[in-house]
């Protein structure tokens, strides 16, 4: 069960494509929101856009989160990504919550816009269980991720369960420290 006063990162979706707006609104009252971006071609120039439609990270207490939903009518689109949950010997629905170590390495992953990094479609395989290595050099040092096949390139995947995953291809294996199971921290 989620401790309702602490802070986490709650994905968020928002219906009607008006995440930008959110995170406007989110800005403004100085709420830590994150929405991953990529660089797309629109009418001849390069443009950040929303690299996953729909979707705000927000990191808040739920208690906190609630309310805002419930009292300012620009935050009435957010919705919450809810799996279910076994408690007593029962099925429930509780919201999604992202570790703030699998966050921060999302978050710097996706920050970097490089040809080596994109993101992946398919998180059935992305998710799967793998490989779990730090990078140890590079933009990308400190890093957590999954060693997956992709393309026939062997890429450090870091998945955020159900919601979103980003690759990093073209990686020198030099560059991997492979982790034992207690070092896996998401």
């Amino acid at each position: 069960m989620i401790d309702r006063q602490q802070q986490f990162w709650f994905p968020m979706r928002v219906t009607y494509s008006r995440g930008m707006k959110i995170k406007g609104g989110l800005d403004a009252l100085g709420i830590e929101n994150y929405i991953p971006m990529k660089l797309q071609l629109v009418d001849y120039r390069w443009t950040l856009m929303p690299a996953i439609e729909n979707l705000v990270f927000i990191h808040t207490s739920y208690d906190e989160l609630s309310n805002l939903k419930r009292s300012r009518e620009e935050f009435l689109p957010l919705r919450y990504i809810m799996h279910p949950v076994m408690e007593n010997g029962m099925e429930r629905s509780e919201a999604i919550i992202v570790p703030d170590r699998q966050m921060a390495d999302f978050i710097r992953v996706s920050s970097v816009h490089d040809e080596r990094v994109f993101y992946m479609n398919n998180l059935d395989y992305a998710c799967k269980p793998g490989d779990y290595v730090q990078i140890t050099d590079g933009v990308f040092a400190g890093v957590k991720g999954v060693v997956k096949r992709v393309q026939k390139n062997e890429c450090v995947v870091v998945p955020i369960k159900d919601i979103a995953a980003i690759a990093i291809q073209n990686l020198p294996r030099k560059f991997l420290r492979y982790l034992a199971p207690e070092e896996v921290d998401f």
